[in-house]
């Protein structure tokens, strides 16, 4: 199996991007193998030595995969993504004018494509790296916020903060507790060098530039808590993440109004797309930051709610900051969205999907990151191995058959790659002089 903390980039805005896709990549695998990750999910007693080792690796990359799974179906982000994504779809099998809805829709994959098409640099090691950051407008993906990793006073790499940033920064950061969990069943010396072992190649991971789309905000909040145990930092994003992923559209419009950009023009338009409900990976950029200062200040009494509880801590930071309590969002845009899906079940069957996700794993997530509540205690589709198509099951399997769908789903699929493939992601945004037009 590949390596869990370099498994390449699983996210594809293009069509696959969404709860069908979980798609793992085993390279090689036997029948036996199979069952023995089923049953290695399920729990790690009975086994030791290098098998141990290799079952912890394993369960961490499916819970990498798991948190997509869970980000596309719980979320306000993955709701409005899947919505936008059902409208397009029914215009193209209907052959209706699908123009409008694939420009809305693009408002969504534009924020994951922008990612590799504006990444820059080269192969260098990061290590020592001090990190800045820049906002500038695009003309293809609009408003960016790019961080530039700057060594020896010269720029060797930059990234966008894209929204395939901060969800491959969430499900590394999932996949890192799960395998620390798992480490704690080992004794003695084993467990000191497993544990030693993850944190190397967490170092490791944050230095290589060819994994900063895993990597970056992780990055930045090391930097911000460099005190914080390894365990305690991914708990923090994690909840920076969900919270970043689940805040209500008029929330997301409230914190673009407080956060301030030091770009004039290109800070604006990046602040005006905020109010729409977009760039939410930017709040997670922020709240990393503002966290830092506001624990370090005016909120130092709250400083070890870091570690009790970090969701606990933005909501209190939130609340006090903004003076003002947040909007329900599930009443006021995740449930009504859900039904409006239905009308698009049998181009797009979504509905039952979402329904369980919500109703079962969202209040789950909200208390505890994904990698501390493991795979018993949330509901998902068997996962499908890329080798031969087969599945795994899950211990908590949901009764809905992930193998039918992905069949019955595959020629939409294919459709809609097709129209991807020929309209690249471009996001419509109002520009700085409509904004703020000249006074005569």
């Amino acid at each position: 199996m590949k390596n869990a903390f370099k498994n390449g980039s699983d996210t594809q805005s293009d069509g696959y991007f969404d709860f069908y896709s979980l798609l793992i990549w085993i390279e090689k695998y036997t029948k036996d193998e199979k069952l023995k990750i089923e049953s290695h999910l399920r729990s790690l007693k009975g086994i030791g030595g290098q098998d141990l080792l290799d079952a912890i690796r394993v369960r961490s990359l499916m819970m990498h995969e798991l948190t997509h799974y869970i980000d596309t179906t719980t979320s306000v982000w993955g709701m409005e993504y899947t919505y936008r994504k059902a409208i397009l779809l029914k215009a193209i099998e209907e052959k209706l004018n699908y123009q409008p809805a694939l420009s809305v829709f693009h408002l969504n994959t534009s924020e994951l494509d922008s990612h590799l098409a504006l990444r820059a640099g080269g192969r260098e090691n990061l290590e020592g790296s001090v990190l800045k950051h820049k906002i500038e407008v695009d003309e293809k993906f609009g408003p960016v916020l790019s961080v530039l990793y700057v060594k020896d006073g010269e720029k060797i790499h930059q990234l966008p903060i894209s929204m395939l940033s901060l969800l491959e920064a969430h499900a590394t950061a999932n996949e890192i507790l799960i395998r620390i969990k798992d480490t704690e069943t080992l004794k003695g010396d084993e467990k000191f060098v497993a544990t030693r072992i993850i944190e190397r190649e967490f170092s490791e991971h944050l230095n290589d530039s060819r994994f900063t789309e895993y990597s970056t905000l992780l990055y930045l909040s090391k930097i911000h808590f460099p005190n914080l145990s390894l365990r305690n930092l991914m708990r923090l994003f994690c909840a920076i993440a969900t919270f970043s992923l689940n805040v209500s559209s008029m929330d997301v419009a409230r914190l673009a109004n407080g956060m301030g950009f030091m770009t004039p023009a290109a800070g604006q338009i990046l602040a005006q797309d905020m109010r729409r409900g977009s760039s939410r990976q930017i709040i997670a950029f922020k709240l990393i930051i503002a966290l830092h200062n506001w624990t370090n200040g005016e909120g130092a009494n709250y400083n070890s709610l870091l570690c009790s509880d970090p969701y606990g801590l933005i909501v209190k930071f939130y609340k006090i900051y903004f003076r003002h309590g947040f909007i329900d969002a599930t009443n006021m845009e995740l449930l009504p969205a859900l039904q409006r899906l239905r009308r698009y079940d049998r181009n797009y069957p979504s509905f039952a999907i979402l329904s369980e996700s919500i109703s079962y794993n969202r209040w789950r997530i909200l208390k505890a990151p994904a990698g501390e509540i493991g795979f018993s205690n949330l509901k998902v589709m068997s996962m499908m191995l890329t080798e031969d198509g087969s599945t795994i099951h899950m211990p908590n399997q949901s009764k809905i058959k992930s193998e039918k769908i992905f069949e019955d789903y595959l020629p939409l699929m294919s459709n809609l790659e097709n129209v991807m493939r020929e309209n690249p992601s471009k996001k419509f945004f109002m520009p700085y002089k409509d904004l703020y037009p000249p006074v005569f």
